[in-house]
């Protein structure tokens, strides 16, 4: 299978509903199982409400979720995890 890449930017969540149930659905074909939101596209004291949002919209859905904010030392087995960064 292919890997992916998906491109967003901008909007609140209502914006990028749209792309989010797409990915979402994308994540289940291909048997995703955990997901790693990397929320450093944006300022340090967003971080938290960045969080939030993810863990609204992807929580809940059968995935382990972890936030990274720093990548050193960081392994993911790419044929079960995605990333997603966020700003």
């Amino acid at each position: 299978m292919k890997e992916l890449v998906y491109l967003a930017g901008g909007g609140n969540e209502h914006q990028s509903a749209s792309f989010d149930n797409q990915f979402f659905s994308d994540l289940q074909i291909r048997s995703i199982s955990k997901l790693i939101f990397i929320p450093m596209a944006q300022e340090i004291d967003h971080y938290p409400q960045a969080e939030k949002w993810f863990n609204d919209a992807y929580g809940g859905k059968g995935f382990e979720i972890e936030t990274w904010t720093e990548l050193n030392d960081k392994e993911i087995d790419p044929k079960k995890t995605s990333l997603y960064l966020g700003g």
